[in-house]
């Protein structure tokens, strides 16, 4: 039996968002993640690319009003 298998090479991390390509990349591999390097290169902490490389999504920020909106009138009197 003969299997026949391509694998891209060419994987461009320029973003964390594209540390979960890598991670696909390196299952089906036998290379060893140097997230240093790559931390280095991208400017971030390696904590931080090593989180993203196990998919780690950013949240959404909640818009939750302030709890001085109810006194915005009040202070912008005082403050006049």
């Amino acid at each position: 039996m003969i299997i026949n298998n391509t694998i891209n090479t060419n994987i461009n991390i320029t973003t964390l968002e594209d540390m979960p390509k890598l991670k696909v990349f390196v299952d089906n591999s036998n290379i060893k993640v140097n997230f240093s390097k790559i931390a280095k290169e991208l400017g971030k902490d390696r904590k931080t690319v090593k989180k993203y490389y196990y998919s780690f999504k950013k949240t959404k920020t909640r818009n939750k009003p302030s709890k001085y909106d109810e006194f915005y009138d009040t202070i912008t009197i005082i403050m006049i």
